[in-house]
């Protein structure tokens, strides 16, 4: 399960479906209510939670703010990646093996590159989801308003660690 899920207050809800229209797994579906006058009104509900990235994404779509984002426990044995919303998501091309494993898994095709070269990511299509965090084995992507560290070409690494 995603470390943030999405939890929707429905009495300021109105149903105009951001939310279903911008979730990357289609979490969202629509459950339909009779309201006291007898009119029907068409509310999103999370179809399976477990499928739930925690990328906030419906959080930032929903134009009355009714959705929050909610923390969970990680899973035993798992460690928590908590996102910062407002700070981009970045590569370190110094780490970077271009293997691809982060852009395979990326759902908004965010991750550019090609193999065993350095990635980058397009920061105004990241939806800041994380799932490139758990597929990272070097730790070379992180969350941060930290500049991207220049490339040191390979030679330089080798003689500072003769």
């Amino acid at each position: 399960m995603a470390n943030y899920i999405p939890q929707i207050r429905y009495d300021d809800c109105y149903g105009c479906k951001a939310c279903l229209y911008n979730c990357p797994v289609s979490l969202f579906d629509l459950s339909y209510h009779v309201t006291r006058r007898g009119m029907r009104r068409e509310l999103p509900f999370t179809k399976r939670i477990e499928d739930c990235i925690g990328c906030g994404v419906c959080a930032r779509a929903c134009p009355v703010e009714a959705i929050d984002m909610v923390k969970t426990e990680p899973e035993e044995g798992k460690e928590a990646i908590y996102m910062d919303w407002d700070a981009p998501v970045r590569i370190d091309p110094n780490k970077c093996i271009g293997c691809t494993a982060c852009a395979r898994i990326c759902p908004s095709n965010a991750i550019k590159g090609t193999v065993k070269n350095p990635h980058v990511i397009d920061e105004d299509q990241c939806i800041r989801c994380g799932l490139c965090f758990t597929k990272c084995k070097k730790d070379a992507i992180y969350n941060s308003n930290d500049p991207i560290p220049e490339l040191v070409a390979k030679e330089e690494v080798k003689a500072d660690t003769e």
